[in-house]
């Protein structure tokens, strides 16, 4: 694969460019802006969820050991979706095929299951309170994404349909279907010009005329990031915030999906498994969303879902201080005791001798 990416938005008057996917080399080992895009989105989710995160009465350290099961959980995930979706490939013969990332392969449905795993799990080791951490961090992981899918971008990969002779073909949960696309369409205008790696599997070579998904998808997470926030403080429930992302997600993704040209499609069918997901997640989101907006209203709560935001950030953190001096002075007057008792055993074994 090409490690240049030619591109063009000829109907936004932005001419041709070419893109390095190699961003640097550290050692003789290349480092890609894909890899870096990626990181820096979640480095940007988790500086957000801790900001959050302290106004739902949970604490900074408590946030970093849930992150830290949360962003490793979540690239296993989103590799184990990928690899297992994609075993027809035949690509995926050892080991080292299904942990080689640096080949590409992420499956970002695989990435939430197993980050929610992950949050879950830790967040009940740590006693935290699960669904107030979970709307702490979804509007973080649309950060994520709207600056992940830039990494798609660099690549040249991820694209929509080419516009042929002015059609353009688009499947909603089924076959593909072609339909006309006038000059004046936003399909027409925002169309995008690539030469990659990614466009060469035919052994085509110069520009093509796709829909930029990649941009679709950074724009649907970037405004749902906008409107959640807005909405915020204004939740009935823990638990609302990330059932809103769910759905705003599941919504956007069941039509931009549409358009890719390299989706997975559940075996023996022709629906997209990005599509189906993402109308299931629509659906019970909304509807776990209705559920808990009659017993927000009807104050049928279990505790667990009550909103409870710090009215005092200040003395919140120094309770924290407080707390966790606390547990270190503990720790070490255990450790302290143990070293008393050990050495006070070992002067009693010399006298016995």
């Amino acid at each position: 694969m090409s490690e240049i990416t030619r591109i063009a938005f000829p109907g936004l008057g932005i001419g041709e460019f070419a893109i390095n996917r190699v961003a640097f080399s550290v050692f003789g080992v290349d480092i890609y802006w894909y890899a870096l895009l990626i990181t820096c989105g979640i480095a940007l989710a988790v500086l957000y969820t801790a900001y959050r995160s302290e106004r739902e009465w949970v604490s900074t350290d408590n946030l970093l050991d849930i992150a830290m099961a949360t962003v490793i959980l979540g690239v296993i995930g989103a590799r184990l979706y990928y690899v297992l979706t994609s075993l027809d490939s035949g690509q995926y013969n050892t080991i080292k095929d299904w942990i080689n990332i640096r080949n590409g392969g992420l499956g970002i449905y695989g990435g939430i299951i197993g980050g929610v795993i992950g949050l879950v799990a830790m967040s009940l080791i740590r006693k935290a309170n699960v669904f107030a951490v979970l709307d702490s961090a979804a509007p973080g992981v649309m950060i994520a994404q709207a600056i992940g899918r830039w990494g798609n971008f660099c690549n040249g990969e991820a694209f929509g349909s080419p516009i042929v002779n002015g059609q353009i073909t688009y499947a909603f949960l089924g076959p593909e279907k072609t339909y006309p696309v006038s000059e004046s369409n936003i399909l027409y205008k925002l169309r995008m010009a690539v030469e990659s790696g990614a466009t060469h599997s035919d052994g085509y070579r110069g520009m093509v005329e796709v829909q930029p998904t990649f941009l679709y998808e950074s724009l649907w997470n970037l405004l749902g990031f906008i409107l959640i926030n807005i909405l915020y403080k204004k939740k009935k429930f823990n638990g609302q915030i990330a059932l809103m992302y769910f759905a705003w997600y599941g919504f956007g993704r069941m039509f931009i999906e549409g358009l890719r040209t390299d989706s997975l499609f559940v075996p023996g069918t022709g629906i997209r498994i990005s599509q189906m997901l993402g109308l299931v997640l629509l659906v019970a989101s909304v509807a776990v969303l209705v559920v808990g907006f009659v017993f927000a209203r009807k104050k049928k709560l279990a505790s667990a879902l009550v909103p409870n935001f710090v009215p005092d950030i200040k003395a919140f953190r120094a309770e924290q201080r407080r707390i966790e001096a606390q547990r270190v002075a503990t720790k070490r007057a255990a450790r302290e005791g143990k070293t008393d008792t050990k050495q006070t055993k070992e002067d009693e074994n010399g006298n016995d001798h």
